[in-house]
C-alpha cells in the first residue's frame, strides 16, 4: 500500500468521481515504498509572469523517478479541424477543455522549476516525466497525435495493475539507481509540508464514510451486466456486500423492461425498508401500489396472507400453542399459498427476486415457484449469505450448480470488518473494499442501570459529535419484554428508545430493535447492547449479524467476546 498525502480521502477534495477512484486504486495496489501527492498546486514565477498549475497526482517510484499524472475523467475527442480538444461526460455532453497532454507537459515544467528552486530539492536531481490517465475509457492504439506516445497514455486499463503502467510511463528503472531516501523525503516536504490536523467530529467522519459507501455500492451495479442474460441466478455474498442493494436494482430494471416483479424476503423489518428504498429508485412510485403493483415488496408470509385474501382463503394463525404456531409459519403458510394461487392465476409474476435467501425454507421455495407465470423459465434470483442463517436450518435452494460470488465487503468501514470478520464462517474469500473509517468502540458497562452510560453516550454522540439520533439503531439480543434498556424513558432528559419502526424517526427518537427483527437492515451507527445475554448456541451468528449491521461506526457496550469464546 503506497504513502498518500493527504494520507486519506476525508482530507482530498475531489473534482471528480474519476480522481477519487485513482486514488483509492494508487493507495491500494501501488508497493509501500511509492509515494502519492494528490492535488499539488504550483505557482512558478518567470520574470513578471506567474505560471499557476495543479497536479492531479504526483507519484514517487524511487526505483524510477517522479511522475506527474493528468486525470481525465468520462470519454474524449479532438476535433481535427480546430485542435480543440473535449471532454465526453455519462450524458454525452462535450465540453471543451485544454490538450491534456499540453496540461501534464506544462505542470511537468512548473514542478521541474519549483524543484530547482527549493532549498532542499535543488541539491537533488530528479527525472521528471509526465502521463495522462483516462480511467473510464480504453484508448488502446488510437493515434493521439504527434506530441504524444503510446507510454504516457494510459486508460482503464492501467486501474487493475497501476505500478506496471506507470513503470512504463517512467520508462523503467534508472541506471544510476533507486532515488536517495533524503531526495524522497525532501520532494515530500516541498509539496506537503507537515500540518498539524485535528481530529474531525465523529458527525463528519460518519458522512464522509457514508458517501464512500454509496459510491462503491453504485459502481457494484455492473456486476448486474454480468448476469444480464441469466434468467435464474444464486449469488451469494457476506455482510457488506451490498445483495440487498443488487436485489432492488435487479427488480428496478425488469420493473422497467414491463415485467411484474415480486420482490421479497423473510424480515418484515427488512421488506419495509427495501420498500422504501424501491420506490425512491424507480421513476413512478406508483408502480408499486394497488391490487396488483407491477413490483409488489413484501416479506414472505406477508405474500401468502396478501394471496389468501385475494384468494378468499382465511389466513390464521394459531396463538397461544408453540406447537402449532411454528408449524403454522413454517410449513401450513406454504400450503395455503398454493392453495390461493390455484383460485387467482392473474396473481402471479414474471419475476421473483429473494432477499436473505438463507432464510427460506424447503417448503417455500416449492411455493415461490409456483408464484411464477412460467415456473420453468420465469426469472429468478436468489441472494444470501451461507452465514447468516440465524434461525437454525440449512439453506436449499431450487437453483443447481455453482452460486455468483460476491467477495467485496462495500458496505462497511475497514474498522468495523476488522471486527466482524473474525465471526464469518461463510464460503466466500472476504476482501474488504469500504472506506476506513472511525475506530470500534467499546465501551465498559457497571452495574444493570443502563441509563446513565446511555445518557453520556447520546450527549457525545447528538451533542459533541454533531451525530442525528436518527442514524443511530441500538441492537440487543433481548426481547422488548426481556431488555434492561430504558425504553419509553427520557435518557438525559431528551432522547428516548423506540421498537415501533414507524416511530423510528420521531424527533430525539433512537430506534432499537432485536438482532433478529434487524437481519438484513443496517444503520450508519450501530450500539451493541446487552451482549452479556448472547444465547450460547448461537453466539458466533448473532454477533457477526449484529456487528455487521453499522455501515460507519460500531459502539459495543462491553466487550466483544474472542472467537475463542463463542466457538468453545
Amino acid at each position: 500500500m503506497a504513502t498518500m498525502y493527504p494520507e486519506h480521502p476525508r482530507y482530498c477534495t475531489f473534482a471528480s468521481d474519476a480522481e477519487r477512484l485513482v486514488y483509492v486504486a494508487l493507495k491500494n495496489m501501488l508497493p509501500a515504498d511509492c509515494v502519492v501527492l494528490y492535488g499539488v498546486r504550483l505557482l512558478v514565477r518567470d520574470g513578471r509572469s506567474e505560471i499557476h498549475s495543479e497536479a492531479d497526482f504526483v507519484i514517487i517510484e524511487p526505483r524510477c523517478g517522479v511522475l506527474v499524472l493528468e486525470v481525465k475523467g468520462g470519454g474524449i475527442r479532438r476535433d481535427r479541424v480546430t485542435g480543440q480538444w473535449y471532454s465526453i461526460d455519462r450524458h454525452g455532453e462535450e465540453h471543451p477543455i485544454d490538450s491534456p497532454f499540453e496540461q501534464a507537459r506544462r505542470t511537468r515544467y512548473a514542478l521541474t522549476q519549483k524543484l530547482r528552486e527549493g532549498p532542499r530539492t535543488r541539491q537533488f536531481d530528479y527525472p521528471i516525466r509526465h502521463a495522462v490517465l483516462f480511467p473510464d475509457v480504453t484508448i488502446g492504439r488510437h493515434w493521439l497525435g504527434p506530441d504524444v506516445v503510446d507510454e504516457i497514455v494510459l486508460d482503464e486499463r492501467a486501474l487493475t495493475s497501476p505500478h506496471g503502467a506507470i513503470l512504463q510511463a517512467l520508462g523503467g528503472p534508472r541506471p544510476e539507481g533507486p532515488l536517495a531516501s533524503a531526495a524522497v523525503e525532501a520532494l515530500v516536504e516541498a509539496l506537503s509540508p507537515s500540518i498539524e490536523i485535528r481530529r474531525p467530529r465523529l458527525g463528519r467522519l460518519v458522512r464522509f464514510a457514508e458517501q464512500e459507501i454509496l459510491h462503491l455500492t453504485e459502481q457494484q451495479f455492473a456486476i448486474l451486466r454480468v448476469l444480464g442474460q441469466q434468467r435464474r441466478a444464486k449469488i451469494v455474498g457476506p455482510a457488506g456486500s451490498g445483495k440487498t442493494m443488487l436485489a432492488i436494482e435487479k427488480a428496478r430494471q425488469l420493473v422497467l423492461q414491463g415485467m411484474r416483479v415480486l420482490l421479497t424476503c423473510y424480515n418484515r423489518n427488512l421488506s419495509a425498508w427495501v420498500s422504501e428504498q424501491a420506490r425512491v429508485s424507480l421513476p413512478d412510485p406508483n408502480l408499486l401500489d394497488g391490487e396488483d403493483p407491477s413490483l409488489l415488496v413484501t416479506n414472505y408470509h406477508g405474500l401468502v396472507r396478501r394471496a389468501c385474501e385475494r384468494a378468499g382463503i382465511r389466513f390464521d394463525p394459531p396463538v397461544g400453542d408453540p406447537e402449532a404456531e411454528e408449524r403454522f409459519w413454517k410449513e401450513q403458510a406454504a400450503e395455503l399459498l398454493m392453495a390461493a394461487l390455484a383460485l387467482i392465476p392473474a396473481f402471479r409474476f414474471d419475476a421473483v427476486i429473494v432477499d436473505e435467501g438463507q432464510d427460506f425454507r424447503a417448503e417455500w421455495w416449492v411455493s415461490l415457484l409456483d408464484v411464477l407465470r412460467d415456473p420453468d423459465r420465469g426469472i429468478l434470483y436468489i441472494f444470501y449469505d451461507d452465514d447468516q442463517s440465524i434461525y437454525g436450518e440449512s439453506p436449499e435452494f431450487p437453483l443447481p450448480g455453482e452460486p455468483f460470488q460476491l467477495t467485496e465487503v462495500l458496505r462497511n468501514t475497514q474498522p468495523i470488518y476488522e471486527r466482524f470478520r473474525a465471526f464469518y464462517r461463510g464460503s466466500v474469500d472476504l476482501v474488504c473494499r469500504g472506506p476506513e473509517g472511525p475506530d470500534v468502540e467499546e465501551l465498559p458497562v457497571t452495574g444493570s442501570d443502563l441509563r446513565p452510560q446511555l445518557a453520556a453516550l447520546f450527549r457525545r454522540l447528538f451533542g459533541e459529535e454533531g451525530i442525528d439520533p436518527q442514524d443511530v439503531v441500538l441492537l440487543t439480543p433481548r426481547s422488548q419484554r426481556r431488555t434492561r434498556l430504558p425504553v419509553g424513558v427520557p435518557i438525559a432528559d431528551r432522547w428516548y428508545l423506540v421498537w415501533e419502526r414507524d416511530q423510528w424517526e420521531g424527533q430525539n427518537a433512537v430506534a432499537v430493535s432485536t438482532i433478529h427483527a434487524f437481519k438484513g437492515l443496517e444503520a450508519p451507527i450501530v450500539i451493541l447492547a446487552e451482549i452479556d445475554d448472547l444465547p450460547r448456541q448461537r453466539a458466533r451468528e448473532l454477533l457477526y449479524v449484529a456487528l455487521s449491521r453499522a455501515r460507519a461506526h460500531l459502539i459495543v457496550l462491553g466487550r466483544i467476546p474472542t472467537t475463542e469464546v463463542v466457538d468453545d
